[in-house]
């Protein structure tokens, strides 16, 4: 995998005179996406409140980093992941941005209201748009997990939700569909997976036919997303017709190169906004080495466990990577609109700071013609 990242081209400025939407008269700019996972810094142990990574007041910095890059990039649509507590933060972003905002929870343990344990958990997906394209929410729907169910206001859960959320906007007269998810996280069994078992086996860690069977292990997180993906496909589908332009963004916790994404872009007809097939412009939206934040995810519970002797060489090599988790995909915009530039968002520290262990992505749109 490359170990590069790039920004193609700056963010789009606002020029004098521009309409709600921040576009100046005489712009061929059409669109700008974004897509980035706010990061709640919850790691999934105890019962009552999960144990966090940061304190409120490093959350609150964190906000205000996000916020300060909104500003400058000045998005008309936002997809946003792991917004906690989901109905409260996503209404603060809406307002601090002039934006309208549609949201659902996904992960919440056991709540009626907002009261439950875990106590600081209510996290879930958020789309935003500026109010010139009249969002319109069309709901949520659960991708995997267990038994129970994620409501706004009752949720009955044991294990690991993951939902996709939609809504529509209007684009240069033309309703869109807004697909927004945030995939399972398990690794998928890379390079770099496939060469740390690999160590494992010529060291005598573990046997050959253990590291086949923690492969195996591997794949069926890669088999979950594919079903994710195939269950908010016909999740839009009830939505929409088959022939309406869909922007479907978020975070997919995958490889440009995973099967469950090829199978998207070869199989359903999506594209990525960006060019993931080109290892020079890759946008690495993970990235130990520039994110400190990423740091914190070698204390996270993992979804898997193994034998120690596996487990410390496992964890390095899904932690201490540089790769690519979030996308914009879009599809259905053949002669009307075009990705024009893309970049990393929210990559440069503000006031000393990141504000997310990921790194987002942004897309620029121009009208074709």
């Amino acid at each position: 995998m490359a170990k590069q990242n790039q920004r193609d081209i700056p963010p789009p400025s606002i020029k004098p005179g521009s309409d709600q939407t921040g576009r100046g008269a005489g712009d061929r700019e059409l669109l700008t996406i974004l897509t980035y996972n706010l990061w709640h810094a919850l790691n999934p142990d105890g019962p009552v409140r999960f144990a966090e990574q940061d304190t409120p007041t490093e959350r609150e910095a964190r906000l205000q980093t996000f916020l300060h890059h909104a500003r400058e990039l000045n998005p008309d649509v936002m997809f946003l992941e792991e917004v906690n507590p989901a109905p409260r933060l996503a209404r603060r972003i809406a307002r601090e941005l002039d934006c309208d905002a549609h949201f659902t929870v996904d992960n919440a343990g056991i709540k009626i209201g907002a009261f439950g344990p875990p106590f600081n958990l209510r996290s879930g997906l958020a789309i935003l748009a500026k109010k010139a394209l009249r969002l319109r929410r069309r709901g949520g729907c659960k991708l995997s997990g267990g038994f129970g169910f994620v409501r706004r206001w009752l949720s009955l859960q044991g294990d690991e939700f993951r939902h996709a959320i939609a809504a529509e906007a209007t684009i240069d007269g033309r309703r869109i569909l807004l697909l927004g998810a945030h995939l399972h996280h398990g690794p998928e069994a890379d390079a770099d997976i496939r060469a740390a078992i690999e160590r494992l086996v010529a060291e005598k860690k573990i046997t050959a036919r253990r590291a086949q069977e923690i492969v195996g292990i591997f794949n069926l997180a890669s088999a979950r997303r594919e079903r994710e993906i195939a269950r908010a496909l016909a999740f839009a589908r009830r939505l929409a017709p088959a022939e309406t332009p869909i922007l479907f963004a978020g975070d997919f916790n995958a490889s440009p190169d995973a099967p469950e994404l090829l199978r998207l872009k070869r199989e359903h007809g999506f594209r990525s906004a960006t060019a993931d097939d080109d290892p020079a412009k890759l946008l690495m939206s993970w990235d130990y080495r520039r994110n400190p934040n990423t740091h914190f995810f070698a204390d996270f519970k993992p979804v898997h466990q193994f034998e120690p002797a596996a487990m410390a060489a496992l964890q390095a090599a899904i932690v201490q990577q540089t790769k690519r988790l979030d996308y914009i995909f879009y599809r259905g915009f053949d002669g009307w609109l075009a990705p024009a530039a893309a970049g990393l968002f929210a990559d440069q520290p503000w006031q000393g700071r990141l504000g997310s262990d990921h790194f987002g992505i942004w897309a620029r749109f121009e009208k074709l013609g």
